[in-house]
């Protein structure tokens, strides 16, 4: 009986050793989510698109475009514009969760995150830049907070090309320093 006993115990330990060392090498959340150039609407319906791809830190984002309509504080201009990232590069945790925030007290502030399952994703953004108006009095122009979703590669509906009055590109170079540039048309 006691033998009996001692096996059923071997044997429980076994399982249990086997389940446990199991969970430990099941892959992580992140390492399901869809790779390539995932597709968009904010809740303004304009396109955002960003790819995700493993790299030597993990699953990253890597925002490529971001279209904003922006309304100015003082005059209530409302502008057009698109934001081209290159050199961005946000880790995905395991939960699927990514996130950054961008200030430069000249430019402004960009914030873009977000939460990513197998094949389709949710967020926030959100960009207020620096304005003058025509007398040289000082306005924000802003998004406002904007919810965002897409779809991974091939399971999304593709973007048109929008037409802005600005687009803005943001350039991160290998040692983290950002450089901005705003073209018109």
């Amino acid at each position: 009986m006691k033998e009996r006993r001692t096996l059923r115990i071997v044997l429980l330990a076994a399982v249990l050793g086997l389940a446990m060392g199991g969970a430990a090498f099941a892959s992580p959340f992140g390492s399901q989510i869809d790779q390539g150039i995932w597709s968009g609407r904010t809740s303004q319906g304009l396109k955002i698109h960003f790819n995700v791809l493993q790299s030597n830190k993990g699953l990253v984002v890597q925002p490529t475009e971001l279209d904003f309509n922006l309304v100015c504080s003082a005059t209530g201009t409302e502008i057009g514009a698109g934001f081209f990232f290159f050199g961005f590069n946000i880790r995905v945790d395991d939960g699927g969760n990514f996130g950054f925030h961008l200030y430069d007290e000249l430019f402004g502030t960009v914030s873009f995150a977000g939460t990513l399952g197998d094949t389709t994703g949710t967020g926030t953004s959100l960009v207020a830049i620096p304005g003058i108006t025509k007398d040289l009095g000082a306005e924000t122009c802003s998004s406002g907070n904007l919810t965002w979703h897409a779809s991974a590669p091939g399971t999304g509906t593709a973007s048109t090309t929008t037409a802005f009055a600005y687009r803005i590109t943001l350039t991160r170079d290998k040692t983290g320093h950002v450089t901005e540039s705003i073209a018109q048309g």
